[in-house]
């Protein structure tokens, strides 16, 4: 108490209230004043990161594994549009509300807990180029500061702009980018409300572009990290931050400079049969908090893959979490089995809400 004389202040009377608002609609009050975000960014728990479950994604199902200790799913979502939308990816997670894609690019966003739908309306005429990889072509983002969700697609033959669509607005909107190579395969994400993506600078060399969605900031070029890796490499996103993936180097930016925080290592046995495959990183998320890291391989005998968890050691003359031995013998976990006919897999982090998706529709 802060008021004096033993009498709660106006904050503490704020607190215990917005700490009986769902983590949703609280996020949304932050946006009323100054004076309500400090209370809710100080005096109470706002981030969902904490009990972040880890969701597995098949053409066929979802699996969610709350417990990666456990080896057992926690749930099954049954009602998976992926078993009537065929073939159905996923674009990405924010908050509990997944986002979905289909082989045309349709967008369709879902809660699995309150098995609400809502989809998107479509993208204007003349941006269906058919394109394979149509999921690739988007991302969805939750911007912390104003509490937007936000739908952004690049087009595959990107003509110097994207397409945002805004969760509570009507239409898809053109936002003006420059720098319009864009490399699909090295990744294209959008973390908060800046988008990244991978582009052909100089003598073919490649580059990170950062923008900005709201456009107050002109674009600016990321440079890829000092690095003797060679030149495999894919953006992605480690615990809500940039990172990239540079040859078996995994590293992240903190505060505007790169971080090198695994060393990876792989390994095959020797008495593994070759048809039996490498294991590799999970995509598009891998870690588990700050030292575990999670990869996948194929069962020997078919009809799914298996999930391995794996703790980055205490050595850290390679790299500032560790270095993590992946494949290697007695150094990783079979977490889950994975039943599947598809080679697509996608791991994602995921919370339950009950926030209501029918409240954003206005079209």
């Amino acid at each position: 108490m802060d008021g004096g004389k033993g009498f709660p202040s106006g904050s503490d009377v704020l607190a215990h209230i917005f700490r009986r608002v769902q983590g949703n609609a609280r996020r949304r009050l932050r946006l009323v004043c100054r004076h309500w975000r400090q209370v809710i960014d100080t005096r109470t728990a706002t981030s969902l990161k904490s009990r972040a479950m880890t969701l597995v994604v098949t053409v066929e199902r979802a699996y969610v594994f709350d417990d990666l200790s456990t080896e057992r799913c926690s749930f099954e979502m049954t009602q998976w549009p992926g078993r009537f939308w065929d073939p159905t990816k996923m674009v990405g997670s924010c908050n509990g509300i997944i986002c979905l894609c289909d082989r045309i690019g349709n967008i369709l966003l879902h809660n699995p807990v309150n098995h609400e739908y809502l989809a998107v309306p479509s993208l204007p005429p003349g941006y269906h180029n058919g394109t394979p990889i149509w999921h690739q072509t988007y991302s969805f983002t939750h911007d912390q500061a104003t509490g937007r969700y936000m739908v952004v697609h690049a087009p595959r033959i990107f003509g110097g702009q994207v397409m945002v669509f805004v969760l509570g607005e009507a239409s898809w909107r053109d936002v003006a980018v420059p720098f319009p190579t864009h490399n699909f395969k090295d990744g294209f994400l959008t973390i908060d409300s800046t988008m990244y993506w991978a582009v052909e600078g100089k003598k073919g060399k490649k580059v990170i572009m950062s923008f900005e969605l709201d456009g107050e900031r002109a674009p600016s070029v990321v440079p890829l990290p000092s690095s003797t890796a060679d030149d495999s490499w894919r953006l992605t996103q480690v615990l809500g931050r940039l990172a990239i993936v540079l040859g078996k180097e995994v590293w992240v930016m903190e505060q505007l400079r790169w971080s090198r925080w695994y060393s990876l290592q792989f390994w095959r046995p020797r008495n593994q049969p070759k048809w039996h495959g490498s294991q590799h990183l999970t995509r598009p998320h891998f870690a588990l908090g700050s030292n575990r890291v999670l990869a996948w391989q194929w069962l020997p005998k078919g009809g799914g893959c298996a999930l391995y968890q794996y703790t980055a050691s205490n050595d850290t003359t390679k790299a500032r979490r560790g270095t993590v031995d992946i494949g290697g013998s007695g150094q990783g976990t079979m977490v889950a089995e994975i039943t599947t006919a598809y080679d697509t897999f996608q791991r994602f982090d995921y919370v339950q809400t009950m926030e209501k998706l029918r409240v954003y529709k206005c079209w």
